[in-house]
């Protein structure tokens, strides 16, 4: 799916992973985005309340396969000025060494967010409360990276 039908859509910045199928995404408020697909027939394993330890552990990779979909890394200068003593000319001097450090960052990406007209009740959005919606990073659908870990 390129674009989503009718509905709500929006811009959202991604806050954070819950686990393999739910995210908490800002548009004005945080709010817990269940994600779903058209067929809304996309279900990750458990980690929270899993009936068993392979769920667990499964729902554990879903969750570290959708923190890879939705994040980005960045390398930023880190630049410290570090005192050092010398000696010259028989008297101590303090000078300072400039050192750079390259540090990776992670941040999550902005995505797009589909909560469908047919399938959202009103009360959940303004309650703010867990809504199922289909999200979008980089063009793509996730529901379609994420079933690909079904399928291994």
């Amino acid at each position: 799916m390129n674009q989503p039908p009718k509905g709500w859509t929006t811009e959202a910045q991604v806050v954070r992973v819950k686990d393999g199928d739910t995210l908490v995404a800002r548009v004005v408020r945080e709010f817990d985005v269940r994600i779903e697909n058209e067929e809304r027939n996309f279900d990750a394993p458990e980690i929270f309340k899993p009936s068993s330890a392979e769920e667990k552990a499964l729902g554990l990779k879903f969750k570290e396969r959708l923190e890879a979909l939705l994040t980005t890394e960045t390398l930023e200068e880190v630049v410290e000025y570090l005192p050092v003593t010398a000696i010259h000319n028989g008297s101590q001097e303090l000078l300072y060494v400039k050192k750079v450090t390259k540090v990776s960052k992670r941040r999550f990406k902005d995505v797009v967010l589909y909560i469908p007209q047919d399938g959202c009740k009103f009360s959940n959005i303004t309650q703010l409360s867990r809504i199922g919606g289909m999200v979008f990073v980089d063009g793509v659908d996730i529901t379609e990276e994420l079933k690909k870990l079904e399928k291994q």
